[in-house]
């Protein structure tokens, strides 16, 4: 691998905290080409200070999954790592305060309500393996509801996704439901799998939902200790 003069860039004062254009500036990286290809392993190659910032932002926001048109799972759910982390800084010892930070994990998916009177949705089962002392699921969850209007000639609507939402109903115009995951855990082994599922039920709010048709888009963030890879299956 190529050796930059660092010492040259401190000592001409050349070691910026701001960047002077993101989109020329490039920022050496060293590629792992194997020994079959160089002694040291390393090649040296560059990218632009914007590429990189969005290669490595993006990264924890990619999921890989099937999409489909029509289909109760429009996207179907996928797990990545989340850029949430919490670093622990209490000083009370276990267990009162706990020992370890904590790392953030999301799966994301779309679900389609296609007209029925309540929804139970299987989203997926995480296994955390080597089951630590404490695990702490449901960071937070976030998404949308979007369904379409009769009453206003079939326009879309979308509202944040809450516990009491606005739905389509098929006997037209729109009306309330509410929107809630339970977590399902089971010890197996030395593991702990957590099956997760997305109700959607009707309220007590009136006018009462009747074939609930819709969108529901969302994103749930949890916390696992970190060092602690969980795996997930749809």
């Amino acid at each position: 691998m190529d050796i930059l003069n660092w010492l040259y860039l401190r000592t001409s004062k050349l070691i910026r905290k701001t960047p002077n254009n993101p989109k020329t500036d490039l920022i050496a990286i060293g590629a792992d080409v194997t020994f079959q290809k160089r002694d040291d392993r390393y090649q040296t190659y560059a990218m632009s200070l914007e590429d990189l910032g969005k290669t490595v932002g993006c990264a924890s926001n990619t999921y890989t999954t099937p999409l489909f048109e029509e289909y109760p799972y429009v996207v179907l759910p996928s797990m990545v790592e989340s850029c949430t982390f919490i670093e622990n800084t209490t000083t009370i010892p276990f267990p009162f305060g706990y020992p370890s930070n904590w790392q953030g994990w999301k799966i994301a998916s779309t679900i389609l309500l296609d007209g029925e009177t309540s929804y139970a949705y299987p989203i997926g089962t995480i296994t955390i393996p080597n089951t630590p002392t404490s695990v702490n699921l449901s960071w937070k969850i976030t998404g949308s509801v979007t369904y379409s209007d009769s009453f206003f000639g079939d326009i879309a609507v979308t509202n944040a996704l809450g516990l009491f939402n606005n739905i389509a109903d098929s006997a037209g115009g729109s009306s309330y439901c509410q929107i809630y995951f339970v977590e399902f855990p089971t010890v197996v082994g030395g593991n702990l799998e957590i099956d997760i599922v997305m109700f959607v039920d009707q309220t007590s709010i009136s006018p009462v939902v009747g074939d609930m048709e819709g969108r529901v888009s969302f994103e749930y963030e949890f916390l696992v200790e970190e060092g602690v890879t969980p795996e997930f299956v749809f």
